[in-house]
């Protein structure tokens, strides 16, 4: 291209997470904007450890990301895991360290900071001993079924027999194309919707006040306007600045520097507009039909990403902003039983809840 200029280096995928989040509470964006995908996943040890052993042995910069932590920082990944997680990864201190010829505590600090994009979940359910070829396996299996993931992200064959919604193969950088792609295309899309929402109220108001003005303005005056434009048009000096400020702005529209950059940024957009569909379907192709979400599932994967209590009005609020549909006029009550009745919740002070692990940790 022509042009140096490059729209995925001014909106980079980061700002994807806040756009959703942007979109999501204005209905006008509901409305006129596609919502972009979010996959949650429950990570298996095996997908954690491979990315542990690539930020220790491989990469150069320490602000390097890797295609999974980039899908992840971008909100299109949804990453959870069971709290046993923990304990595996240390578990392997040692093999790590010996692998990347790195010292134990870098890994344990590794393991810090990767482990702050993961939310760790304890289930409440625990299968019972040796009901598994591997019961190392079973914490990932319920976490994905209480927080109702998508699927359980792994290489481990054994979750084949443990009839959990699975992904085996490496979407990693699919994911990544697809959250720089709609991090551009989401951008120019509101951006763009803005622009037009304000340009139309302006111009109506515009148009109102014009209309009101020439309302209260006396004939004569009408008149001697309309003369006085049509003297100016007849004019021949007037005439032509009138028609040399004319061309100023057509040669500036015109102007070849002016065309490339627009011919680039049009390439661009349909560029971002064909990775968007074409990651999304392979995305969709692969991830398991999402099960239906009761409110306590909802609830749950609410208090997890936000680990902070939540009072029953905040809650039922991000429950239904989050796509849970309620017919009844009491849901909010109906809430608050189901968290009174559920082992996983506490109230931490009246009318504030969150769960029960998360308030035993703070």
């Amino acid at each position: 291209m022509s042009s140096g200029f490059r729209l995925d280096e001014i909106v980079r995928s980061d700002a994807l997470a806040d756009l959703r989040e942007f979109r999501k509470h204005n209905p006008l964006f509901q409305q006129l904007i596609e919502e972009p995908l979010q996959v949650r996943l429950v990570l298996d040890a095996n997908i954690v450890q491979r990315e542990l052993r690539w930020r220790l042995r491989f990469r150069r910069e320490t602000q390097a990301r890797s295609a999974l932590h980039e899908a992840i920082d971008s909100g299109t990944i949804l990453a959870f895991a069971p709290t046993a997680l923990d304990s595996e990864i240390h578990k392997h201190v040692a093999d790590l360290a010996d692998y990347a010829g790195v010292s134990e505590d870098r890994v344990r600090a590794e393991w810090m900071e990767l482990k702050a994009i993961i939310h760790l979940y304890e289930p409440e359910i625990m299968a019972p001993p040796r009901q598994y070829v591997d019961p190392d396996d079973a914490p990932y299996r319920q976490a994905c079924m209480e927080l109702g993931a998508h699927a359980v992200y792994s290489r481990d064959a054994h979750f084949k027999t443990m009839d959990v919604p699975l992904i085996m193969i490496d979407l990693d950088q699919i994911f990544r194309k697809y959250a720089r792609a709609n991090s551009v295309k989401l951008a120019v899309s509101i951006g763009s919707t803005v622009t037009l929402t304000i340009s139309i109220g302006a111009l109506k108001e515009l148009f109102a006040l014009l209309a009101k003005g020439i309302d209260k303005i006396l004939t004569p005056v009408k008149v001697a306007f309309v003369g006085a434009l049509a003297v100016a048009l007849i004019h021949s000096r007037s005439r032509a600045k009138l028609v040399e400020v004319c061309k100023k702005l057509w040669n500036g529209l015109n102007n070849p520097k002016f065309r490339s950059t627009l011919a680039a940024l049009a390439v661009q957009l349909a560029e971002v507009h064909q990775t968007s569909h074409a990651m999304s379907k392979e995305i969709q192709a692969v991830i398991p039909t999402a099960p239906k979400r009761s409110a306590i599932v909802f609830a749950r994967e609410i208090c997890l990403v936000e680990k902070a209590p939540l009072s029953l009005a905040v809650l039922e609020s991000k429950i239904i902003s989050s796509g849970y549909v309620t017919r009844s006029a009491r849901f909010r009550s109906y809430l608050g039983q189901l968290l009174r009745h559920s082992n996983g919740f506490v109230e931490v002070s009246p009318g504030f809840w969150t769960l029960q692990t998360i308030a035993q940790a703070a």
